[in-house]
């Protein structure tokens, strides 16, 4: 055998550092901004007009800009205004007061959130001014953090001549690169107008807990609900970093069309400056659970097709609004202003089946339809079960019963039924199962790497979560038993009992991811980091062998005799539920 040379381990980490270091922001004197010739008009919560005229880096962003807001406007009542500030149509957005909000008490807050995008008015917390003092709010202003340039040119022009050469008509795409920089740098463009660069600092947790909306966030009830139960600890904080977060950008930014990650839902507040919201919805044609709904030619990210099935409605928002936007949702988002921003993500009861499809959407086409993920989202999935199991299936009095699902009703078994699904398929949703152990997205996959994973299933997720993992999905299991057994589902204005429910919308589920990884591959966009059809293929058998009647109808997908080309039901379903018994009477029966 030859000699091995000595292993250094400190550059082995150097190296790695280096390779996936991102770009130095670069300072420029001779940055180029063009003026919009076009005055936009937005309007916000109250119908007050804004008028604003950017100043874009590229033509192309204009022309892409464009595209949503001629959608927009399409959309105007026939008064001349948005649906929001008219009475004449209806509006994806409603209006309350903070106080007013709050008055509605819990439950009348979670119908509310159930049926809309809410705009909340005269929020409290201290308002700031875009400078050295209302940015130190956010990060001290000498640290290093991700940044986004939009000044930076792309390869943006292969993706023209590819357009070209296959005879569409796709308009050029720049797009910002993300650098590493001293966020004391977005300030110092911000001063110079529009002589500096467009910055957007995306990158900036908040450690301090920041709940704005209590009633509405199950999932930090949950987290604390859920200390020292079962197999959790008590120790573990919330995940603060990762669910409370601010938004520092200079004017003129744009964030083009994408879902937040994970399913979930998402509060910003504006703290100085302004942010136009614009919400992609429709009410035909292919729903938001359909399998193509976001791979199809008539949905593109950073520009409207004129083919396109979507309404747009866009919102202005002030200091001192604050947004409460659902899961699932395409929206863009624009910067007229300097802009400060708090933001938190969270989960509500109401919204899980939306959480669900948006966790299962974010999973498949990952990068090309979201900007980041949380893998700690699964764990608060589990912890909300966690607390479900404890109140429906134990029998114990929960302190706050408006975060526990009505399973009285149809809404309510299909968000228990959503969590229950989402816990069960933890291991197959959450990125690091196609990873090796501390393997990085960015890296390959080494040789004994992959050989762990062939013959031991040793993956990224770390021992800890995989039991709770595994514990979580038997939690589920018996639920979904429980909730066969107990429960009679008919179809509304019909005496036919619908069986078998929970078992097959969980095999619909898995049979619609599989064959909607294979459509994203066909369309170029891979998803999550390594995961590709023949190892979700696999985890998705390991998973069917939990329940003879779940492999069964993986294996014959025609036995499950739902739409498998959806991730979940119609909005407009509505199976009417009744009990033979309490789910806590069942578990007592069954002498657990």
């Amino acid at each position: 055998m030859g000699t091995k040379e000595p292993v250094s381990h400190d550059a082995y980490f150097i190296n790695k550092q280096i390779k996936h270091e991102e770009k130095i922001l670069t300072q420029s004197t001779n940055v180029q901004r063009l003026r919009s010739e076009r005055e936009y008009c937005f309007f916000d919560i109250d119908g007050t007009v804004h008028k604003c005229r950017p100043h874009f880096h590229h033509e192309d962003y204009f022309t892409r800009f464009d595209t949503y807001v001629d959608k927009a406007e399409k959309s105007y009542a026939a008064d001349g205004l948005p649906p929001h500030a008219s009475n004449t149509k209806p509006s994806v957005f409603c209006k309350y007061d903070y106080t007013q909000f709050h008055k509605l008490g819990p439950l009348e807050m979670h119908n509310a959130f159930q049926k809309s995008h809410i705009v909340l008015t005269n929020c409290p917390g201290e308002l700031c001014a875009f400078d050295e003092k209302g940015l130190s709010q956010v990060l001290t202003l000498d640290k290093v953090t991700s940044i986004q340039d939009y000044s930076c040119t792309t390869d943006s022009e292969s993706d023209s001549s590819d357009s070209e050469q296959d005879g569409s008509h796709e308009p050029k795409r720049s797009i910002p690169k993300t650098c590493q920089g001293r966020f004391q740098e977005v300030l110092e463009n911000a001063v110079l107008g529009v002589k500096g660069k467009i910055l957007n600092a995306l990158d900036l947790p908040l450690l301090k807990d920041y709940i704005q909306i209590p009633s509405l966030s199950t999932d930090h009830y949950s987290w604390i609900q859920a200390k020292g139960e079962h197999l959790w600890p008590l120790s573990t904080p919330y995940p603060t970093g990762d669910m409370r977060w601010a938004l520092a950008g200079t004017a003129d930014t744009l964030t083009f069309c994408h879902i937040d990650c994970n399913g979930l839902s998402t509060g910003v507040q504006i703290l100085c400056g302004a942010k136009v919201w614009f919400i992609l919805h429709k009410e035909n044609s292919l729903s938001a659970e359909h399998i193509e709904s976001y791979i199809g030619e008539n949905f593109q990210l950073d520009y409207m097709p004129e083919s396109s099935d979507y309404d747009v409605e866009a919102v202005y928002l002030r200091p001192g609004d604050m947004l409460l936007m659902r899961p699932n949702t395409p929206h863009l988002v624009y910067g007229p202003e300097h802009t400060i921003c708090k933001g938190f993500h969270f989960h509500t009861t109401g919204t899980m089946p939306e959480a669900a499809t948006g966790t299962m959407h974010t999973f498949v086409l990952h990068e090309y339809l979201t900007n980041t993920q949380h893998t700690v989202s699964h764990i608060i999935v589990l912890r909300m079960l966690t607390v479900y199991y404890n109140t429906l299936v134990e029998g114990r009095k929960a302190d706050d019963e408006f975060h526990i699902p009505d399973i009285s009703t149809w809404k309510g078994l299909l968000s228990l039924m959503s969590v229950c699904n989402l816990a069960i398929m933890g291991n197959v949703l959450d990125f690091r199962t196609y990873l090796g152990q501390n393997q990085t997205p960015e890296e390959v996959i080494g040789d004994i790497q992959q050989q762990l994973i062939e013959r031991f299933d040793c993956n990224n997720i770390p021992y800890t979560e995989r039991i709770w993992f595994s514990y979580g999905r038997g939690m589920a299991l018996v639920i979904l038993e429980a909730i066969n057994e107990c429960c009679v589902i008919q179809e509304s204005g019909s005496n036919d009992i619908v069986a078998s429910l929970p078992m097959r919308h969980l095999a619909r589920q898995m049979v619609a991811l599989k064959a909607y990884k294979l459509k994203a591959e066909s369309a170029n966009l891979p998803g999550a980091a390594h995961c590709f059809s023949p190892s979700l293929q696999v985890q998705l058998e390991c998973l069917s062998a939990c329940t003879p009647e779940l492999h069964e109808y993986f294996r014959w997908p025609e036995k499950i005799d739902l739409d498998t080309s959806s991730i979940s039901f119609p909005v407009n379903t509505n199976y009417v539920v009744s009990w033979r018994k309490s789910l806590s009477s069942w578990q007592e029966g069954k002498g657990c």
